[in-house]
């Protein structure tokens, strides 16, 4: 789901999670799925190396 979202933007596609365990994995996930993608992320790490506030 996330790469069609992704292909279905120009360039800045937004995910919003609640603040919880959970939605902290999805946003990991995503982001991981992304930077795959080729995009560029600014948060919650703006960079595209692994995320060092993941346990």
């Amino acid at each position: 789901m996330v790469d069609r979202l992704w292909h279905l933007t120009t360039d800045t596609l937004l995910i919003v999670e609640p603040g919880t365990p959970a939605g902290w994995q999805r946003i990991l996930s995503v982001r991981r799925q992304l930077i795959a993608a080729g995009a560029h992320v600014l948060a919650p790490c703006p960079h595209e190396v692994p995320c060092p506030l993941n346990p």
